[in-house]
């Protein structure tokens, strides 16, 4: 991905700081904390190796596109073998992991306001 595809696309971004450079470079102007250790979102904490954040946001680099972060598989892997449902998440979503053979369960949702905030 180059600067570029910032400034003319919206992207879905995978992985996590440490192993996507965008990510890095868009994190302190996201509204989510994400270091090795935790996630600390709308006023909660979570540890990082048990939780990953997913969020549809306008993008920091480019505001008049967004930018997703998809940092994990959604779905069970029965569910992707068999019928691919797909689900439906808020706008900020922090998963918990729990076996890879059972679906995630959400930890903490939440949708912004009109300003791109999250409620208090």
């Amino acid at each position: 991905m180059t600067d570029a595809d910032f400034a003319n696309y919206n992207v879905v971004l995978f992985g996590d700081p440490g192993s996507n450079k965008w990510i890095a470079k868009m994190l302190p102007k996201l509204p989510l904390k994400w270091t090795k250790d935790t996630i600390t979102v709308g006023g909660n904490t979570f540890p990082a190796a048990e939780n990953l954040p997913l969020l549809g946001y306008p993008n920091p680099l480019h505001p008049s596109h967004y930018v997703v972060l998809n940092t994990g598989l959604t779905i069970s892997d029965n569910d992707y073998k068999a019928t691919m449902r797909c689900r439906v998440f808020g706008d900020m979503t922090v998963l918990k992991i729990k076996d890879p053979t059972e679906p995630p369960e959400i930890a903490w949702g939440g949708l912004f306001d009109e300003s791109w905030q999250l409620p208090k």
